[in-house]
């Protein structure tokens, strides 16, 4: 038996479970769902979760069962595998590092000797999967899907010994040569599916793929993370998908960054906050949701989702509230800066989308419309913090400054709710101990921004419940002046800034105002 190759050289955060597994031993662990920022361009291989990767969140990971040696790995990976959960195994070296294998990778390491017993255990796995599906015509799909995601750099179909095994489970034996020929033949069409996964392509040859696996999916729900996949690959060929994505995706850039500073020192990534992952899921369901709508023929769906989703379409002048909340905090200048970096990388010359002329207009207006709502949340956040006090003008003029505050939020983030969660999410992210290095000094101020716009949100749209100990607290915000959030201190904010000789951000696209 040949050894398999020792993990990749990448200091990545190892949980404490994680750290008892000693060399020669493998895990078997329970992926959950991944909720940070990755896209369809940047996703892990089929049949991978991803966790040797850097940046990789391993509290996702539960500990389902331990296994000396590959044979045992796998037998216990069998045991346990039902379609429905997404099963990993993964080895770690002495000095802490992950590797992730698939079941077809591990498998290849085992010698000849483990090869009658491994194709027991295969031919007893396929049957199992097969058994799951209640329908007998889709059995063999489900089960030569299921083989192609696990078990493809293994061999490309199942051998005829497993084969004979698992037709015995799907109760086809009266024909055993032409489900032999139909499982071989999906199991090939699918792991060719999986590997343009990794290769660009046009819309329609996405679209096509994803019709197949997502029928495939009712019965091998591992597949959604495929399913997914391309139908993401789908919307970023879809400007109106693009434009909704840009405006109900939460800002999570600080994250972003904080992400890959922890990937290249090695340190413990960070975990994004509940209030953005939730919002940040929503979008995704919905981009999808309004994708599949429309490419398979159900447009009044897909019309009436993206007519529910006012999209700015036109540019606004910049507004001294939008460029003063940039200029006291440091994670939104570094948001806008992050927009104009995107779009210098993405229509770069020899840039992939060079050769999808529907991408380069969805990026385009993903781009416009992102950089066109991070206006409008940096004004309507400055706006907050803004608010008059109702001692120093007429009560007339603060009504209508908080009106227009109001109004300028609700474009912003949809309802005072929403923006909550927003506010409170980063506020909870930003203040997660230890503090990264790289933002030690902007963290205080952005912090202090935070807290001045949920001041402000508070004076506009008080939260509920109502209670005593609320009503005492809202009573006191309606009666404290609010500081502006230019303060004196914001030059020495700027000065921490990245960008802080750079001229102020060009004019950004506005609401679609009529």
């Amino acid at each position: 038996m040949s050894e398999p190759p020792p993990p990749p050289a990448v200091p990545v955060f190892v949980p404490a479970w994680l750290k008892g597994l000693q060399p020669g031993v493998f895990a078997v662990a329970v992926a959950g769902p991944d909720t940070g920022p990755q896209t369809a361009s940047d996703q892990h291989p089929p049949g991978r979760a991803g966790a040797d990767r850097p940046g990789f969140d391993l509290d996702r990971l539960t500990l389902a069962g331990m296994a000396p040696g590959p044979l045992e790995a796998l037998r216990r990976w069998m045991e346990l595998d039902d379609g429905r959960q997404h099963l990993v195994l993964l080895a770690r070296s002495p000095e802490g590092n992950v590797r992730e294998y698939t079941p077809g990778e591990l498998a290849t390491y085992l010698g000849e000797e483990h090869r009658e017993q491994l194709n027991e255990l295969l031919g007893a796995w396929m049957a199992k999967r097969a058994a799951a599906v209640p329908r007998a015509g889709e059995q063999v799909l489900a089960a030569a899907a299921a083989w192609a995601l696990h078990w493809r750099e293994l061999v490309g179909s199942p051998p005829m010994p497993i084969l004979e095994a698992a037709i015995v489970g799907m109760g086809e034996s009266d024909d055993e040569a032409a489900v032999t020929g139909q499982v071989a033949e999906a199991a090939g069409q699918m792991g060719q599916i999986f590997e343009r996964l990794e290769t660009p392509r046009q819309r329609d040859e996405y679209l096509k793929d994803w019709e197949q696996l997502h029928f495939l999916a009712r019965h091998v729900p591992v597949l959604r993370n495929s399913t997914d996949r391309l139908i993401d690959l789908v919307a970023l060929h879809d400007q109106h998908a693009q434009r909704l994505r840009a405006v109900l995706e939460p800002d999570i850039s600080d994250y972003r960054r904080d992400l890959d500073t922890a990937a290249r020192t090695g340190t413990a990534p960070p975990v994004l906050d509940q209030q953005r992952a939730e919002q940040l899921a929503l979008a995704r369901h919905i981009v999808r949701d309004y994708t599949a709508a429309f490419h398979t023929g159900r447009t009044g769906y897909a019309q009436r989702l993206q007519d529910a989703i006012t999209a700015p379409q036109r540019s606004l002048a910049m507004t001294s509230a939008a460029h003063s909340w940039r200029d006291a905090s440091v994670s939104a200048g570094l948001a806008v800066r992050e927009v104009r970096e995107q779009r210098q990388a993405t229509f770069a010359e020899g840039s992939e989308l060079g050769a999808a002329p529907e991408a380069v207009v969805a990026a385009r207006a993903y781009l416009d419309t992102r950089a066109a709502m991070l206006h409008l949340v940096h004004d309507a956040l400055g706006r907050l913090t803004r608010l008059p006090h109702p001692d120093t003008l007429p009560q007339e003029m603060v009504e209508i400054a908080v009106a227009q505050a109001g109004a300028r939020l609700a474009q912003a983030f949809g309802t005072p709710e929403r923006a909550r969660r927003f506010l409170t999410g980063q506020l909870t992210y930003l203040q997660q101990q230890p503090v990264p290095a790289h933002r030690i000094g902007s963290t205080p101020g952005d912090v202090e921004c935070l807290q001045a716009a949920l001041d402000g949100l508070d004076r506009i749209a008080p939260p509920t419940p109502w209670d005593a100990d609320s009503i005492r607290q809202r009573a006191e915000a309606l009666t404290r002046p609010v500081a502006p959030v230019a303060a004196p201190t914001a030059s020495t904010r700027r000065a921490t800034r990245p960008d802080a000789q750079t001229a102020p951000p060009a004019p950004a696209p506005g609401p679609g105002m009529r």
